[in-house]
This record gives C-alpha cells, structure tokens and sequence, in this order.
C-alpha cells in the first residue's frame, strides 16, 4: 500500500490539521479494517445467534371457552386461579405420565420452572397505548375498563436444568395440559355438590340441632346456587330444573325452617333444655369468633384498598403548570374492591345469623319450664317433614349441578390453541452495538497504524530527508 507521511504530525505535536490529514492519510485501511472485522464478526457472533440457546424452552397457548371465564370467574363463580395450572396434582401427574420420575424427583423443581403468562388481547393493548399517548377517551375508557384474560401462555422454562431433552420438554409439558384438563374436568364437572348425609340427623338428637345443621347448610348450598346462577342464569338442567327454579324452591324451604325456628322459639322446645342451651351457646360463640374474623379482613382490604397507588402520568401544559392524569389503578384494584364487597357481604349473612340464634340464647337461658308431651310430638312431626323436604331440595340441587357442569365445564371447556413448541432462545447480543464497536475499533486501530508507521520512518531516515522523502508503496 502506499502511503506518504510527509504531512503526518511530528515532534510530539498534536493538532486538529495533522489529525487530519492522518484520517486522510489512513482512509484506506481503514476501510480494509471494517471489512476484516465485519466478516470476522459475522463468522463468530451469527452461528452463536442461531444455535446457541442458553435458556431453552417449550411453551404452549390454551384457551379457557367457558361462560364466566371473561369476568374472571371459575365454573364456581369465584375468581379464577391460573396458578392451579401447576398445582402440585396436576405436575405430579404429568411427571408419571411422561415417565419422568427419575430425572423430576421433586415437583416443586418442575412447579419453578413453569411459568404462565397472560395474553393480552389487542384491543386492551391498543386502548392503553392510546391512554399513555395522552387520549383522554381511551384514559376515561380506561379507568372503568375490567380485563380478564381467557388465553394464557404455559411455558417450562430452563428445562435442561431438569436435566430433560427438547423431546422430553415438549412431551412433558403436552403432560402437563392434559393432566390439568382432567384436573379441571375432576374439579369442576361430573360431580355432587352436597352430601344428603348432612340432613340425615340420628332421631335423639335435640331439635334445636336440626335447625342448627339445616340453616347452616342450606345458607350454604343457597349461596352457591345464587353464585352459579349470576353466570349461567338460563340453564336448565335435564330435570326441568333451572337455577332460578333452585332459588324459588329454597324461598320455600327457607319459609317452613323460620317457620321451625320460630316454633322453638316460641314454645321452647326441647328434650333437654340444658343440652339445648349449651348447644345454642356453641354456635353464638362460633358467629361471634367468625364476625371478628370477618371484620379484621375487612380493616385489612379496606387499609390496602386505601394505600394501593394507581399508575398515573404526569404532563406539563403550555404554560408551565403539571397536569396529573390517572391512567388506571390495575386489576389488584379491582381485584380488592371485589374481595371488599363479598366480605361485606358476608359480615351482614353472618350479623344476620347472629341475631337469631342470639334471641335462642336468650329464651334458654331459663331451663325450668318443661316442654309439654304433646309439643314433643309436633315437633317430631315437623322435623320429619322438613327433614324430607331438604333431602329432596339437596338431591335436586345436585342434579342439576351435575348436569350443568357435564355439560358446560368437561375438559372441551379448555381449548389448546399453540401445541407445545420449542422456543428459539438466543444470546442477548445486540448485533448493531457488536458492529458498531467493531467499525470504532477498526477506525482506530487503521488511524494508530498508519500513525506508527510514519513515526517509524521518521526515526529510521536521516532527518534532513524526513520532510521530503515518500515511502515506496508496500503491499498490505
């Protein structure tokens, strides 16, 4: 290559025209210097982004299609659980079927490596961008808009750290889906919602025990049937039963119990007064430690409801002055109002209840008077009565609940959308920053050779020629 150094700077000096001309002088190289780095960059850092994967995993997309599903509801009509997705039954049984016992020994290893993730639709994502760029619209729309995902991302992340093979990955994870399927189907379908057995009480039992286990029983299967009804209020099960049928026949039942309750009341009735009053003192005491309980969970949603802070963003108007927009609080916030109203909710269930056996306590606390023989005997009569109505109410109850989750919850309620597929994790190299630095390194190493080697022929000839001799072209 040749060079002429005659302009280069010299005698320790450094100024912006020598530095210059030293570009100048070195352009050459230095082009043949990015070419060189450039290829070599491409040959090392290319086949390290295509087939070096220091995290691989296999992930998959289901689909949950059920009613409810989009309020955030299970098939019971509480708030669905992702994280049962990877429950230890559901992992223990996907780890059996993929014969993996050996390598997987514990469960929670696999249960840290699973990982589930929210899609998030497009039209939740397009209405948030719009809020942070500033549309006021899409902020009011925002804050009242609740989202709940229906398709989820399910992912065993770093699975060559269990010590499994690609295949054995996306064989264990396909476990893992159709062992949640039947999970699910187990949980939520093909099953008795109540025991009859809890209305089947022992004759010699005191009277007052009846109506303990009917109404804490019933106001149980009452709320539940009222929860189901709220997402699926038109079903209608193959005994002609609806949901709304289940309610009007609980009115009924709920008639003839406080019609009991009073009758006891009214005529303490009894076998035995004193068992009667100890047994109504056990579940005054029972209400009351459950009110409290109650009541601390409500001091404590309503302190985080309090403290929880919404994402917000601040702007600056024209003439200087902030403007704080609320963006949204998020769904831990809804998600909070939500426990707050049902526990409201259940605070006044449990009052409720509290009164009543309150006024019990009260009337028993005298045990002198006896019960008259012919009292006993028409309670006995009512309690068969009623004894046969619950059955029968429980027993409806069931059967319909058993054909609607047959129905509407068996494993077709979860549809695979993305079988399990193997995810092409790379190095995190930026490739533009990696040839960016690799054209700065090659600009300075062609300008600091050609530097040198001016340098070197300055030292090397006699000093009155240095100024005017040029050095004959060399090959590179």
């Amino acid at each position: 290559m040749g060079e002429n150094f005659d302009n280069l700077p010299s005698g320790g000096e450094i100024t912006f025209a020598g530095i210059g001309r030293l570009i100048k002088k070195s352009a050459l190289r230095v082009l043949i210097y990015i070419i060189i780095v450039a290829v070599a960059v491409s040959l090392i850092v290319l086949p390290i982004k295509m087939y070096v994967h220091p995290n691989p995993s296999v992930t998959a997309r289901i689909e949950f299609i059920y009613s409810g599903i989009e309020e955030g509801l299970d098939p019971n009509g509480t708030v669905f659980d992702k994280s049962q997705i990877k429950n230890n039954t559901v992992l223990t049984t996907a780890i059996a079927n993929a014969g993996l016992e050996n390598k997987i020994p514990v469960v929670a290893d696999l249960r840290d490596s699973v990982i589930i993730s929210d899609v998030v639709s497009a039209g939740y994502q397009e209405l948030k961008y719009l809020a942070a760029s500033g549309n006021t619209e899409a902020q009011t729309k925002l804050l009242n808009y609740s989202f709940y995902p229906t398709r989820f991302d399910i992912s065993i992340e770093r699975f060559s750290e269990l010590g499994l093979t690609k295949s054995e990955a996306l064989n264990l994870l396909d476990c893992v889906l159709s062992a949640y399927r039947d999970y699910f189907t187990e949980r939520y379908a093909n099953r008795t919602a109540f025991v009859a057995d809890d209305f089947d009480l022992e004759d010699d039992v005191e009277y007052i025990s009846y109506y303990i286990r009917y109404e804490t029983q019933l106001s149980a299967i009452s709320s539940y049937v009222d929860s189901i009804s709220g997402v699926d209020a038109n079903y209608v099960a193959s005994n002609g039963k609806s949901f709304a049928a289940l309610k009007s026949m609980y009115s009924v039942l709920s008639e003839e119990l406080d019609s009991f309750y009073l009758f006891i009341l009214n005529d303490k009735v009894a076998k035995d007064k004193t068992i009667a009053a100890s047994e109504i003192g056990e579940i005054v005491q029972q209400l009351s430690d459950e009110k409290m309980t109650i009541e601390n969970e409500i001091t404590s949603l309503q302190t985080q409801i309090e403290n929880y802070k919404p994402n917000t963003e601040t702007t600056s108007t024209a003439n200087g002055t902030s403007n704080t927009v609320i963006i949204e609080f998020g769904e831990g916030y809804d998600e909070l109002q939500s426990q707050l109203s049902a526990t409201l909710l259940r605070l006044s269930e449990v009052t409720k209840r509290q009164r009543r056996y309150g006024r019990l306590q009260t009337v028993f606390e005298d045990a002198s008077t006896p019960t008259d023989a012919e009292i006993l005997t028409l309670a006995a009569e009512k309690v068969i009565a009623l004894k046969a109505n619950c059955l029968n109410y429980i027993n409806t109850v069931n059967q319909t609940v058993y054909d609607y989750f047959t129905e509407r919850y068996s494993s077709n309620a979860i549809r695979t959308i993305q079988s399990p597929a193997y995810a092409r994790n790379t190095l995190d190299i930026p490739l533009l920053y990696i040839y960016v630095l690799a054209v700065v390194l090659a600009i300075a190493v062609g300008m600091i050779v050609t530097y040198a080697k001016g340098k070197a022929l300055e030292i090397n000839l006699p000093h009155r020629n240095r100024d005017k001799i040029q050095e004959p072209e060399e090959a590179e």
